[in-house]
């Protein structure tokens, strides 16, 4: 309001100061007829004086009054502009969009901070130039031509719509932009306000979702989208290609529909709702009914506050894959199964072939999944033919009874087949020939549809066969099966074979071992005999060197002959076990020269070692030898009765075995041998034949003189040199 008072005062002040200049052009003019100023001023005024001065008082009174109003809404119309303009400053400076103004020439007038962003100009490099070098030239005629309608009528084609375009950044880089055009009207001319977006990222978004709506469109897996209930909402081609419909007869159904087993569904979509995905297997229904195996993998999609909104679902059709897993599981159970049969067959013995063969035909029927597996073996006249081992399920009939006299010659076709070593495969009885005779009858009697018989041969010749029965329903007889069964016959036969051979053998083993046993009986009984001629004749002997010549001769008759003893009461006749052979040996001596138990100790420590005839009776004839000169020299010291009580003699012998070596100690405690005692010089016949034996031993002699006499002998236990 002062700005008001302060025209009208300015407007009155101006008609006062044309009163009194009027007065003093008055005053000074002789028109007036003279009188003093105030007198012209105020009263002797002419009339037509006063009505002009009041005329033009009123006139800037007036004139002061409309000015004010003027004034007053010049300014309160300033005041908003320029509030309105501190506001629109306010939010284009806070604004993530650039906002640029282009006048009536289009140059810029207006760049906000968020356009410096966009576009990196400064301000200043921009207020004035013409808005065309914010875009490519490819756009110039058309702006051209839409800007010089625009200047007539504030009217575009683009203006009041959102257009996209491509923009150029400070240093030539095009972007995207998205523009909002309006028009402005500033001092009766129109202005240009454009909105700037750069939607640089909103693209990208764009064409990465593109390349994923075409991604999911192309793949080769089946890709759905349906509600949290289950209401399928979207299905990709492959989809639609899997389960043979149309996207028509697939959207708004429900998943279950398209399962095998809709209660595995609902548990499948109930784990989705409780876990939030799910990865797993089942069977899938086509629109022709077929089925088909799907891997799926499942994932709910949930809002902010954890609300479901839909479940992605993909599939992959793993039919194929499920056939060769199934493939490859049947090969590696056959090639096990081979395995397993050939390696349990290997070096078995015979008396558990049998056994060996019942567990193999279990394998085979259980593998082949049939009710009976079975050997038959013709009789050794080759007139008839009976079972020799079976197998039987849960669900078949035991054969083994009722299959033991079959008659070759009611059997011709069957035998004809087998002895020509054909494998005879019928997966329904219709397929047996008319001339079959009483095959047919015997499978019919028995109850049998489908079954599979393949010879078991050696040498050329059949000698029976193996086979395979179905009695439950039809069987299709695949590649693998006849393969097994025939490498099975292959098997079966060598095994048979050997066992009937091992069996021949073993009867005419049974035979030379009767006469090897009674050959070492014999053995034993004449050395015993020169034994007593021995001792007959030595009781006619006075001259006592003589005499203990006929004894140690005895004693040497004796160490073999034990060893023949233990052959023939062995129950291998190879091999003696030499444990009992020393203890037995070692008392008898102790015997033969009357040696008291309380003077000299026998202490053996001999292992479980097994030595031929060859290796045994040199052995045992060293263990005379040196146990008996033991006895006769070692211990003249304890035969004094006066120290009998405080010392005792002790003789240890030790046999053991490692690697192959044994290793035979005999040891007293003695007064030892002399140092001047060359073993291999001595006059000493035992001592000589110590010698003499180790070398037909292939061994070594190691002899400590003191304290007492120890003798090491080490020799191989097989008959190879050492040397070799």
């Amino acid at each position: 309001m002062k700005i008001k008072q302060k025209v009208i005062a300015t407007s009155l002040g101006f008609g006062l100061l044309f009163w009194l200049i009027d007065s003093f052009i008055a005053y000074t003019t002789p028109l007036y007829g003279g009188g003093s100023f105030l007198e012209v001023l105020f009263t002797n005024v002419p009339k037509t004086a006063i009505y002009l001065r009041l005329t033009v008082l009123g006139f800037f009174i007036i004139f002061g009054l409309l000015m004010a109003n003027i004034l007053v809404k010049s300014k309160k119309t300033t005041d908003e502009l320029s509030e309105s303009e501190e506001k629109f400053r306010g939010i284009s400076a806070s604004a993530k969009d650039a906002i640029i103004m282009a006048d009536h020439d289009g140059n810029i007038s207006y760049w906000n901070e968020a356009a410096e962003i966009i576009f990196r100009y400064r301000r200043k490099d921009v207020i004035g130039r013409d808005f065309k070098f914010l875009v490519p030239e490819k756009y110039y005629e058309f702006l051209d031509s839409g800007f010089k309608r625009f200047r007539k009528t504030g009217y575009a084609p683009i203006i009041g719509k959102t257009i996209e375009l491509s923009g150029i950044r400070k240093g030539g880089d095009e972007i995207p932009i998205e523009i909002s055009l309006s028009s402005v009207k500033i001092r009766n001319k129109w202005n240009a306000l454009g909105i700037v977006r750069d939607i640089t990222e909103r693209k990208i978004a764009e064409k990465e979702l593109m390349i994923k709506d075409l991604a999911v469109d192309s793949t080769i897996n089946a890709i759905a989208l349906a509600e949290p209930r289950g209401k399928l909402t979207y299905v990709n081609p492959a989809f639609l290609n899997m389960w043979g419909y149309e996207e028509d007869d697939v959207i708004g159904r429900h998943l279950v529909e398209f399962w095998q087993d809709e209660h595995k569904a609902l548990d499948i979509l109930d784990s989705i709702r409780e876990k939030g995905k799910f990865i797993g297997e089942s069977k899938a229904k086509r629109k022709d009914e077929s089925q088909f195996d799907v891997q799926i993998s499942a994932s709910m999609v949930k809002d902010d506050v954890d609300k479901p909104l839909t479940t992605i679902l993909s599939f992959i059709d793993i039919t194929e894959r499920k056939e060769v897993e199934k493939k490859l599981e049947v090969r590696s159970k056959f090639e096990k199964l081979v395995t397993t049969i050939s390696t349990n067959f290997i070096n078995l013995p015979s008396e558990k072939i049998d056994n060996e063969i019942k567990k193999a035909l279990q394998s085979i029927g259980e593998f082949a999944a049939v009710d009976q597996s079975y050997v038959i073996q013709y009789t050794s006249d080759k007139k008839h033919m009976k079972m020799t081992h079976e197998w039987c399920s849960n669900t078949g009939t035991p054969l083994l009874q009722t299959n033991q006299n079959l008659s070759v010659e009611d059997h011709r076709w069957h035998t004809a087949q087998i002895n020509t070593r054909e494998t005879i495969y019928i997966t329904d009885k219709s397929e047996i020939p008319p001339n079959a005779g009483s095959f047919l009858e015997t499978l019919e009697a028995r109850g049998s549809t489908s079954l599979i018989h393949v010879p078991i041969a050696y040498g050329g010749k059949a000698f029976g066969f193996v086979g395979l029965e179905s009695q439950q329903s039809e069987k299709t007889w695949s590649v693998d099966i006849i393969v097994l069964l025939r490498m099975v016959g292959d098997i079966l036969a060598n095994a048979l074979e050997r066992n009937r051979v091992e069996e021949q053998l073993n009867a005419s083993l049974k035979e030379k071992e009767v006469l090897l046993k009674e050959i070492h009986h014999r053995v034993k009984n004449n050395m015993q005999v020169i034994s007593s001629l021995l001792n007959l004749q030595s009781s006619r002997i006075t001259n006592q060197e003589i005499l203990e010549m006929f004894k140690e001769s005895q004693g040497r008759i004796r160490s073999m002959s034990l060893i023949h003893e233990r052959l023939y009461q062995s129950a291998d006749l190879a091999k003696i076990d030499f444990s009992h052979y020393i203890q037995n040996l070692a008392t008898y001596l102790f015997q033969s020269y009357r040696i008291d138990p309380k003077t000299v100790i026998l202490n053996t420590d001999v292992q479980d070692v097994s030595l031929d005839i060859n290796k045994a009776i040199p052995c045992g004839l060293i263990i005379n030898e040196l146990v008996s000169n033991s006895l006769k020299y070692a211990f003249s010291h304890v035969k004094d009765s006066d120290k009998k009580k405080e010392e005792k003699g002790k003789i240890d012998i030790q046999l053991t075995a490692d690697d192959g070596k044994v290793t035979l100690l005999v040891r007293d405690n003695g007064v030892g041998l002399p140092k001047e005692l060359d073993i291999e010089t001595a006059d000493s016949f035992g001592l000589q034949l110590v010698t003499t034996l180790v070398i037909q031993l292939n061994g070594k002699i190691n002899i400590k003189r003191k304290p007492g006499a120890t003798f090491t002998i080490t020799f191989d236990k097989t008959n190879k040199h050492p040397n070799s």
